[in-house]
């Protein structure tokens, strides 16, 4: 009985055992295979690096650079764990959710606990004594843009990015809390990939995976004498261990006028050169001693005038009076300025083994300009390799070769090409139409001398092509735990040619008798050499990260230009085709070596007290034989009060941190050579005879040195609500000394002036960054905001701190003690005088007359004259801000941003120059002059004063506009296809994009926008600039 009940006994544990065991391998082979895509849960982008853990585990695995993973549980009951820098780690119970096709991590990059990219290596946000703004490649992609640059502007507090001008390919101006020099450079020093580059030409913006504006003293004074304006660092995407991956995005985009400037049309032209004529015609009577009027016809004008007959000053073109179909009306803005496409292609492929990662990227762009016959092209290449060659010892190497063309210069400022679409007056010959000056026509006869820019633009020729190598090799051994020593050497190479060729017919004169070219080269060879020891450790409760460095840097330019005209046929252009010897010919060789030794020290213990401290000695070859080396110093503290045990039942603050930062930077940019005395060829008599020889033409000094920047800064790091709600906000005062400056010497020197080190300067300010995560479900919306503000002033200028004039002619600008640099300096335009009675009972010069210009009589002594000019407003912006939104509802995204500045003046000199008395009608002038001063009776606007006004040419503040304005900048909607819609594709994403799209504020500016500047004399005017062009795109991006 018990030997039948044990068989029993046994049986059913074997079938047990055989059930369960069947169960176990069913569970496995259901299990066995979980895969799925991780992505972002705003632009649905897949994450490439995602940690996949099991928790509890070291069971795990990381996403490849499509998102994909493939994992294999332990039970059904496992929790995985998803994670990645910058986003907010999920967990998923598969017990609840097997499916796990889509993974979307909400991002949390504005988080305190992010790694931002510092100088000479990477901190812990939490961690971070400085001020750094940083934005991603999320920022960046699916925008219709070609430069870094443009990616920046309204994202970062504290940094203003201005598009000042339109043209294709050209750099935008960036200012980091404010300017910090009169007359050396305010722009920062751009570093890529580790190595300083002269600007970020040529740089394709796909490949980019952040950039960091370090702001503050703490942060840049580590680049020593190059970084008073602050540092933009740029890391480029890397490759990423894993079965290759490819990348294709592609992008086109249609380009149209964002704005028209308001002109004149045809026939209010002629209606003002009537009036013109008319005046002319009955002053020229009075100069003869005649009474001659207004309405005297064309025939007894004629008469009149005798030999002077067909004068256009006194004599309108008779077709003006009945019309007739030998004359058009063109609109030159409508004709020059049109739609223009621009495209864009990427491929890029990343993968690599264990010991070997890659990523290789090419780019095509081609970019139509709107203006007629500009564009801009360019090819651009980038490849990075790492290897781990043994256990302790890494190579990587980073090569970007980029080549890109120009075409249709000389259209961007004063007497360039858009300076002639507005001044080109719009009535035409019909025959001649829009080659209206151009050979066989001749201009029109009342029109003036100024060739059609169109036809221009056709017929010349201004291509610049630009050959560019940026190229880093480093070598990294860990040497023992924790320390790392890292040599790197750099070599950037460019060679720019320019040529340049304008036919005799588009001079309007007989082929070959006046043609001209130039064939100029621009040759640069940079290198770097760079070694940097680094410890990092962790010791109980203490972290520590120090380097210590040595750098060498050569940058070595040679340039030549050689001019020729009379060319015997304009299709050979090549200077050795000129019939005439070599009409100019230039050749300059520069060189700048710089020598540094740097170190810093970071520490933190128990996460809550934070010390960073650096040090940097630079020497460098472009300064005085007494001055060649200088010391930049800074030290920052930091206290997470959030960790601390007293604020632990404050649940909602989730961070809390105070930051001090105080040092010193140098500012480097300065023309070559300014500390040696020049010599410059001259001729000199001797002997009956002219005898070529030298003399100095530049006064030496042996004590010029680095104009320095000595910045404090207060910051404070916040976050609500399980960082729902992080931001930022600093207060900054940066005090320039030794500031540069071209002062008066005594005649005994031989030179009227020279440079030395003897201004102040300070900007303060203030910087706000606030971000929210307002919505997480499902339906998903964040917001970024930042605002900063400051204060620039003169506190020094040498010399008895006398005022300097600057500006345009030395006539519209100011530089004065207690003043921003470059005050706008002016007489303020009030009105005209109306009548008579207004004329005589108000302050005036003693040859207006009524209908002229009223000026304000400032210093109230009842006379208008020079010592009426006031200051009128600074150039440069007290303030700029922008409001980042993205909306995501499952693969649909949104993104807006609108981003503006202000408290700025802006010059508009190209309406001055087609737009004040006296100028005739030889130009087009302003929409405003509709509505000009014409009797007592008939007074206008009552600000546009008469067309023959005495007091036209004076510098006012009529053309003088609020540079403050808000700007719809971008929309992009996207929608990211279902990963196996299509077989073989891993992911697909289609989007749309409006950049430039509309002016919230200031769409009544006088010129096209309130960013355009064009650098005649000083800032911030507007001469003719390139107009910003309103950009759509439509592109797709595939992952396969």
């Amino acid at each position: 009985m018990q030997v039948k009940s044990l068989k029993r006994t046994r049986c059913k544990l074997l079938i047990s055992f055989f059930l369960c065991t069947f169960s176990l391998k069913i569970f496995a082979q259901q299990i066995k295979t979980i895969s799925g895509f991780v992505k972002d849960s705003i632009t649905h982008l897949p994450l490439n690096g995602v940690s996949v853990l099991e928790q509890g585990t070291n069971h795990g695995t990381t996403t490849d650079p499509l998102g994909k993973f493939s994992f294999h549980p332990s039970n059904e009951h496992a929790i995985l764990v998803f994670s990645y820098l910058g986003y907010i780690v999920k967990r998923i119970s598969l017990n609840e959710n097997m499916n796990l096709n889509q993974i979307y991590l909400a991002p949390d990059t504005k988080s305190l606990s992010d790694v931002v990219v510092i100088g000479y290596g990477s901190q812990n946000k939490k961690d971070l004594t400085g001020a750094v703004s940083e934005i991603t490649s999320k920022e960046i992609a699916d925008r219709p843009i070609t430069r870094i640059e443009q990616a920046m502007q309204g994202h970062m507090a504290g940094v203003q990015v201005r598009a000042t001008t339109g043209q294709p390919g050209a750099a935008l101006q960036i200012r980091v809390r404010g300017s910090a020099s009169v007359n050396g450079s305010n722009d920062p020093l751009y570093v890529v990939d580790g190595v300083p580059v002269t600007d970020l030409n040529d740089i394709n913006p796909d490949d980019i995976a952040s950039i960091s504006v370090l702001k503050d003293a703490a942060s840049t004074a580590i680049y020593g004498s190059r970084a008073t304006n602050g540092v933009v660092l740029i890391t480029t995407k890397a490759g990423q261990a894993g079965k290759t991956r490819f990348t294709f995005n592609t992008t086109y985009t249609t380009q149209s006028l964002a704005k028209k400037m308001d002109l004149l049309s045809g026939p209010e032209f002629i209606d003002l050169a009537t009036q013109i004529e008319d005046s002319n015609y009955v002053k020229r009577g009075l100069q003869l001693g005649k009474t001659w009027s207004a309405t005297d016809p064309i025939s007894v004008r004629e008469a009149n005038l005798g030999s002077t007959a067909r004068n256009s000053t006194y004599i309108p073109d008779s077709r003006w009076a009945y019309g007739t179909d030998s004359l058009s009306y063109v609109d030159w803005q409508d004709a020059f300025y049109q739609n223009a496409p621009m495209v864009n292609y990427e491929l890029a492929a990343s993968g690599g083994t264990g010991k070997i990662t890659y990523r290789i990227s090419g780019g095509y762009l081609g970019q139509n300009g709107i203006g007629a016959y500009t564009g801009y092209k360019r090819f651009s290449l980038r490849a990075n390799f790492q290897a781990q060659l043994t256990s302790f010892l890494k190579l990587g190497l980073d090569l970007a070769p980029s080549y890109s063309m120009s075409n249709g210069g000389n259209v961007d400022g004063k007497d360039a090409q858009s300076h002639h679409v507005l001044s080109m007056v719009p009535v035409v010959e019909k025959d001649a139409g829009i080659n209206s000056g151009v050979a066989p026509y001749g201009p029109y006869y009342w029109g003036g001398s100024t060739q059609s820019p169109i036809a221009y633009q056709k017929a010349t020729t201004n291509n610049v092509n630009l050959q560019r190598l940026l190229s880093n090799l480093y070598l990294s051994a860990d040497i023992m735990n924790g320390l790392n020593f890292k040599v790197t050497g750099g070599w950037n190479s460019s060679q720019e040619n320019h040529k340049t060729y304008h036919p005799s017919i588009g001079l309007n004169q007989l082929p070959g008798s006046s043609s001209s070219g130039t064939y100029a080269t621009a040759n640069s060879q940079y290198y770097l050499f760079e070694s940097i020891l680094s410890y990092n450790r962790s010791f109980g409760k203490s972290r520590i990260n120090a380097i210590v460095g040595y750098t060498a840097e050569e940058t070595i330019n040679a340039n030549t230009s050689l001019s020729a005209n009379k060319f015997a046929n304009d299709d050979l252009t090549t200077i050795s085709n000129a019939t005439s010897t070599i009409t100019a010919a230039t050749q300059t060789e520069l060189k700048r070596t710089l020598l540094s030794y740097l170190s810093r020290v970071q520490y933190s213990y128990d996460d809550k007290y934070l010390l960073s401290a650096s040090f940097r000695r630079d020497g460098s070859s472009i300064f005085g034989a007494n001055n060649k080396w200088g010391d930049f110093p800074s030290v920052g503290l930091g206290w997470n009060v959030a960790n601390e045990s007293f604020m632990k039942n404050i649940s909602w603050l989730s961070q809390f941190k105070l930051r001090y930062s105080l040092g010193e930077n140098g500012n480097n940019g300065i023309p070559d050579y300014l500390a040696y005395g020049g010599i410059a060829s001259s001729n000199y008599s001797f002997n009956n005879s002219l005898i070529n020889g030298y003399v100095p033409s530049s006064i030496s000094n042996a004590n010029l040195h680095w104009e320095k920047t000595r910045s404090g800064d207060f910051g404070l790091d916040f976050g609500i609500i399980k960082d729902r709600i992080t931001g930022t906000v600093d207060y900054y005062n940066k005090k320039t000394t030794d500031m540069l400056l071209n002062v008066p010497f005594a005649l005994s020197t031989g030179f009227a002036s020279g440079y030395e080190n003897i201004g102040n300067l300070s900007n303060k300010g203030w910087e706000f960054l606030l971000n929210t995560r307002n919505l997480t479900g499902r339906f998903q919306w964040g917001t970024s905001l930042n605002f900063s503000v400051n204060q620039n002033k003169i506190l020094a200028l040498g010399n008895g701190n006398a005022p300097i004039h600057t500006g345009f002619s030395n006539l519209t600008q100011i530089d004065e003690v207690g003043k921003p640099i470059g005050e706008y300096y002016l007489y303020d335009a009030i009105g005209v005088y109306k009548d008579q009675n207004d004329l005589n009972n108000s302050p005036h010069m003693s040859t207006n007359k009524v209908g002229d210009v009223k000026y304000k009589d400032v210093n109230k002594d009842g006379v208008i004259d020079a010592n009426d000019r006031t200051d009128m407003g600074q150039p440069d912006p007290k303030f700029n801000w922008g409001v980042y939104n993205t909306f995501s509802f499952k693969g649909f995204d949104l993104s807006l941003l609108i981003q503006g500045s202000g408290g700025n003046m802006v010059y508009n000199l190209i309406g001055r120059a087609i737009d004040r008395p006296g100028m005739g009608f030889s130009t087009n002038a302003l929409g405003r002059w509709r509505n000009r001063w014409r009797s007592p009776t008939d007074p206008g606007d009552g600000y546009t004063p008469r067309i023959d006004g005495t007091t036209g040419g004076l510098y006012d503040s009529r053309w003088l506009y609020s540079g403050t304005y808000a700007r719809f900048k971008n929309i992009t909607i996207g929608y990211n296809l279902p990963h196996n819609l299509i077989k073989g594709i891993a992911s697909a994403r289609i989007y749309v994009s409006g950049e430039n799209l509309f002016y919230i504020k200031n769409s009544d500016y006088g010129g096209y926008s309130p960013e355009l500047e064009n650098n005649v004399t000083g800032s911030n005017y507007d001469y003719g600039a390139y107009p910003d062009a309103r950009s759509i795109l439509v592109g797709i991006n595939i992952g396969f």
